[in-house]
């Protein structure tokens, strides 16, 4: 019984996020995108443990890098770049063709699903690797509980930077007609989630959560300003651009190359 407990905890803070972001949208998505994105997220973790699995066994040993050793290979490229880089795919590849996206916050919804359903998945991960066992019973409940309250953070952390991937996606969507600022915009798309994931797993260790503190605060900014602007609208349609394979390929390229030098400088610091 405690067990479905913990289990239901540790779901709850995600479910009740996603459905706040839901409720933000004026004009709402329908439920079946918003529940497909969301599960898109979730299974986002299996091709990211193939991914990992190639980072740590076999560009690892080639580079002469542990990745458990490394912090910046381990914050910035294992984990930030890796993750952030799925999403944005699910996000640009997917969510982004559907005809319902529509108008500027329906990206940030489906970004914020994308970062939630993963975060959904991970916290329950996180919270029995910390259990201890002993022939397959759970000896340590206040440990499991202990976990769930910790992983209410990252949940948060994730929805931010779905967020923010999704708020500059928007801008490369919607009302701007310049090339150059809708590469821009689709370069930070990954660049600023991958940098602030990376920077908080940083300083995370270090148990500093000021870039968590500056997540929640950004989302919050976001979701109250694109509200603001949904209420001054009638209708909810507005002209949609397509984003571009070649400024996805430049985005890619571009946030690996960032990725490598804070390597780089770490290393030698």
């Amino acid at each position: 019984m405690q067990l479905t407990l913990i289990y239901l905890a540790t779901a709850l803070p995600v479910v009740l996020l996603l459905g706040i972001v839901y409720y933000v949208d004026r004009f709402k998505e329908p439920p079946k995108f918003i529940i497909g994105t969301f599960f898109l997220g979730v299974g986002l973790v299996y091709p990211l443990r193939f991914f990992i699995i190639i980072v740590e066994d076999v560009i690892g040993p080639i580079v002469g890098i542990d990745p458990e050793s490394w912090g910046a290979y381990r914050n910035f490229f294992r984990a930030a770049y890796l993750e952030e880089s799925l999403k944005f795919i699910f996000l640009v590849y997917f969510c982004a063709r559907l005809t319902e996206m529509d108008e500027p916050i329906d990206p940030i919804i489906y970004g914020g699903a994308l970062g939630l359903g993963y975060a959904g998945y991970e916290n329950i991960g996180w919270v029995f690797s910390e259990a201890r066992y002993a022939v397959g019973v759970i000896t340590n409940y206040n440990e499991l509980w202990d976990m769930v309250l910790i992983r209410i953070g990252p949940a948060f952390g994730h929805l931010g930077l779905g967020i923010i991937m999704g708020s500059l996606v928007s801008m490369n969507l919607f009302n701007q007609w310049d090339p150059f600022k809708r590469r821009l915009y689709i370069v930070l798309a990954l660049m600023v989630p991958v940098v602030l994931h990376g920077t908080h797993n940083h300083f995370a260790a270090l148990e500093s959560y000021h870039v968590l503190t500056v997540l929640i605060i950004t989302s919050v900014l976001i979701l109250y300003y694109q509200r603001r602007e949904q209420n001054k609208k009638i209708v909810e349609r507005e002209d949609r651009l397509r984003i571009l394979n070649k400024d996805i390929v430049i985005s890619y390229l571009s946030t690996f190359v960032l990725v490598f030098f804070i390597i780089l400088i770490s290393q030698n610091r």
